[in-house]
């Protein structure tokens, strides 16, 4: 059923930004199909969507200027849901226009004087993008360098981790026999690794990125010197969806700290 707009300023403010889709009620009018008069629309014309205002009295005598939607057209009718009774024939009646865009369709945006979110990495002028782009658990924020080159502001989770206090052996898969997943880590996306560790005792810490291979490649950290007994460490490393991670040391040890931290998009 049409909606009857109660609110005597809404009422007003309609009246006055009518628009100059005016036309009359045609004869044969229904209660769900008011035909027109003094008004024709071209081949294409699409009015779903939108609003019709028909004139006070329009819907008999006394009553009051009435707002519906259209659901529908043709050149010479629109369609609206079921109103009170059939509009009499030569009542004025307004189509109001009602703008709406899909911000998801980048041409949708560019109708209304904006620009197409190009995808990232490609050039855009702007120098600041709303919320876009989601990685499965982390909203992210796109934002523009000098360049106009998109890149996401990070979003760093805890990916992986060795309990406290754990006893590892020597040079066994630190991750795949005593991390919280008992896998190696294989990152998401292209982003940045952070490497938290703290050792009972003094010790290389190796780290392979073919850790699913039959034959690992294993570089140590810390340009290969030994990480002290008791001190904190942290490396930053760039990785890639390619790499599977995995770590060893070279004495048995028990893990003081052993976390990893995903930085996506950095």
């Amino acid at each position: 059923m049409g909606a009857t707009i109660q609110i005597q300023d809404l009422n007003a403010g309609l009246e006055h930004s009518r628009s100059p889709f005016v036309a009359q009620v045609g004869s044969g009018s229904t209660t769900m199909q008011i035909n027109l008069a003094g008004l024709a629309l071209e081949d294409g014309v699409n009015l779903a969507g939108n609003l019709v205002l028909l004139d006070a009295g329009a819907l008999g005598q006394g009553s009051p200027p009435t707002v519906t939607t259209i659901s529908g057209n043709t050149a010479t009718s629109l369609t609206v849901p079921a109103l009170p009774q059939a509009p009499v024939a030569g009542a004025n009646l307004w189509i109001i226009p009602i703008a709406t865009i899909q911000a998801n369709v980048a041409e949708n945006v560019a109708q209304v004087g904006g620009t197409a979110v190009p995808a990232p990495g490609a050039a855009y002028s702007g120098p600041v993008l709303p919320m876009g782009g989601n990685d499965g658990t982390n909203a992210r924020a796109l934002i523009t360098d000098s360049s106009g080159r998109l890149f996401v502001l990070a979003a760093t989770v805890l990916a992986n981790f060795v309990a406290q206090g754990t006893a590892v052996a020597a040079t066994t898969p630190v991750l795949a026999n005593y991390g919280n997943t008992k896998a190696y880590f294989v990152p998401t996306a292209t982003g940045r690794m952070l490497v938290d560790v703290a050792l009972s005792a003094a010790a290389t810490l190796q780290m392979a990125r073919n850790a699913a291979a039959s034959s690992p490649i294993w570089n140590a950290l810390n340009a290969g010197a030994s990480l002290a007994a008791g001190a904190e460490y942290v490396f930053d490393v760039p990785v890639d969806p390619t790499d599977t991670i995995d770590f060893e040391v070279s004495a048995a040890v028990t893990m003081n700290v052993f976390k990893i931290y995903f930085v996506y998009g950095a």
